[in-house]
């Protein structure tokens, strides 16, 4: 499929109810826009006043990058972009074979209790995502649409993936596109890490993740579980954590970039969520008494 098919594509993905899917509360699922565009330069433009004084390549790079979309248009900017991200994805593929060859050397060889944790520190480095490619994974449509051969299966028990639908770095459907998380203007999230209540309108249900991938892959829920999945072969691409070392390098580099720990968002949401249901059982309770009440009328 040809990004001239991928911008110009106008279906809008309805579920069996007849309502629209989650992922299109904006815009059609296959569309690339002048808004997208805009908010990718926005998202780029804060990395790299973030990076700035902290990895002035980085920051360079971003704003090369910001640069060079400002003066494109909506269709050679996803060109553009594929090509890029198209690097990435061979880089990857470096960082996969490193990572399979040193997993190997340490499922062969005996080592020590010192050099094993070594080793699992390193094997650490390959299978974390950096903080560009968690922003922008599975934010931009296929462009081998329906022929690529890492789609996702759009129904999965118990979100049980195998590595070969993490494979591809784009989306190619409402159960695996991922909304740009990072609100490039006041450097937090567009939406929450947890699933929202399906009974709330769509104004309500996008302020939360929408499907697995945005879910598992948000700053805040990546890499902060044991991995659960009972395909996992080694994946670089995997969500959850394999080893304590995993969890650890996302930590710093999540605390490098927000300037504060992870866990203070979980403690946050969850002092919130305790204190809804205590409201909720307040209520609960009254609703009770006065039906009991009621009945003795």
């Amino acid at each position: 499929m040809s990004s001239n098919n991928i911008l110009n594509t106008s279906k809008t993905s309805r579920s069996s109810e007849g309502e629209l899917d989650f992922l299109c509360l904006k815009k059609e699922v296959t569309e690339f826009t002048d808004a997208d565009k805009d908010e990718i330069i926005s998202v780029l433009i804060t990395l790299s006043g973030t990076f700035k004084t902290k990895d002035q390549d980085a920051s360079a790079k971003f704003t090369t990058l910001a640069q060079k979309l400002s003066g494109m248009t909506a269709e050679s900017a996803y060109d553009f972009l594929r090509d890029y991200f198209q690097s990435q994805d061979s880089f990857n593929i470096q960082k996969t074979k490193c990572f399979m060859m040193l997993k190997k050397l340490a499922d062969d060889c005996l080592l020590v209790d010192e050099d094993s944790k070594f080793l699992e520190k390193r094997l650490a480095q390959y299978v974390v995502m950096d903080l560009f490619n968690i922003i922008f994974y599975k934010t931009l449509p296929c462009p081998n649409g329906n022929h690529c051969k890492h789609q996702p299966r759009k129904i999965v028990h118990k979100n049980d993936f195998t590595d070969v639908e993490l494979d591809c770095y784009y989306y190619h459907h409402e159960k695996d596109r991922r909304r740009f998380v990072l609100n490039g203007k006041i450097r937090e999230f567009n939406y929450a890490g947890n699933f929202g209540d399906s009974k709330k309108d769509l104004s309500q249900r996008k302020e939360f993740s929408q499907n697995f991938y945005e879910s598992l892959f948000h700053p805040l829920y990546y890499k902060n579980f044991t991995c659960v999945r009972s395909k996992c072969n080694n994946s670089t691409l995997c969500p959850y954590f394999h080893s304590i070392e995993e969890k650890n390098v996302w930590n710093v580099s999540f605390r490098w970039f927000f300037e504060k720990d992870r866990e203070i968002y979980t403690r946050k949401r969850s002092g919130e969520e305790e204190k809804h249901q205590k409201v909720k059982s307040r209520k609960n309770f009254n609703n009770t008494n006065n039906k009991i009440l009621g009945e003795f009328k």
